[in-house]
């Protein structure tokens, strides 16, 4: 069934005349017509042809002579939607692609790298370390941060920062708090051993996740700086991605949520 969908969507003109219908009812003359407009020059008889296959397939549905979009054909319509914009977004980013793997990101998250088109490139890690910092003096309330084997020395600064703090908070410059979760793969970092540390200072929002390939450095509610690992999972910060766009921070707290709510507490 479903090969011989894909099969008749990929003809000449199925996804035009399923599409044309999503919004209403359309009679034999009126698809001819909607087509012309396309550039698409049609007899009668061949619309006809097209429609009766699309019937028999379950994706258009005739009533009083006129073709509305079944449940299902609206289904693939919004499937050929997003496979559009998905391959469109890929070819797009062959070279970004080139050196980054996506394979090991959470399902659920696959629907929203598109946001990395809205980011800018951040292309030296100075740069990428200052606008982290940056952020952590210029957040509101709350931030979370992956703070990754990429970055130890930043990694070991807001540590410190935060063992001068309450359990769970990050002391700024400004003398001010926020509230602070962290993830952080240990099994990386056999320098600083984060049992080490006083557990009523982080025992509560520290918590550790040891096969942790994705780089998430930081994000707040109102802008995010991803990092992605190269193919073989080493971690590569010439390619950093920094955004205020909705979408992006959207995809960044929802990977790092994907960590945190799998991952281990600190014991």
């Amino acid at each position: 069934m479903l090969q011989n969908i894909l099969r008749e969507c990929g003809l000449e003109n199925r996804l035009e005349i399923l599409k044309m219908l999503k919004d209403e009812g359309k009679t034999i003359s009126g698809i001819k017509s909607q087509l012309r407009k396309l550039g698409v020059s049609k007899p009668c008889s061949t619309v006809g042809r097209y429609t009766g296959n699309l019937v028999n397939l379950g994706l258009l549905s005739e009533k009083d002579s006129r073709y509305y979009l079944t449940n299902l054909g609206n289904m693939i319509v919004h499937y050929f939607d997003e496979l559009e914009r998905n391959i469109g977004f890929l070819t797009d980013s062959n070279e970004l692609f080139e050196k980054f793997t996506i394979e090991y990101l959470p399902r659920e998250v696959y629907h929203s790298l598109s946001a990395l088109r809205f980011s800018e490139t951040i292309e030296d890690p100075l740069t990428l370390i200052t606008r982290i910092l940056d952020m952590i003096e210029s957040a509101r309330s709350s931030i979370d941060i992956l703070a990754s084997d990429t970055s130890k020395e930043f990694a070991e600064h807001v540590l410190k920062k935060l063992a001068r703090g309450d359990a769970g908070a990050l002391l700024r410059a400004n003398g001010s708090k926020i509230k602070v979760r962290i993830l952080y793969p240990e099994s990386v970092l056999p320098v600083l051993d984060l049992r080490e540390i006083p557990k009523n200072i982080v025992g509560f929002d520290l918590r550790v996740f040891p096969d942790l390939k994705l780089h998430v450095f930081i994000v707040d509610s109102r802008k995010a700086i991803l990092n992605l690992s190269m193919k073989d999972g080493s971690p590569h910060l010439n390619s950093g991605f920094a955004s205020t766009d909705e979408d992006f921070i959207s995809l960044a707290e929802e990977i790092f949520n994907h960590f945190w709510t799998r991952a281990v507490k600190l014991q």
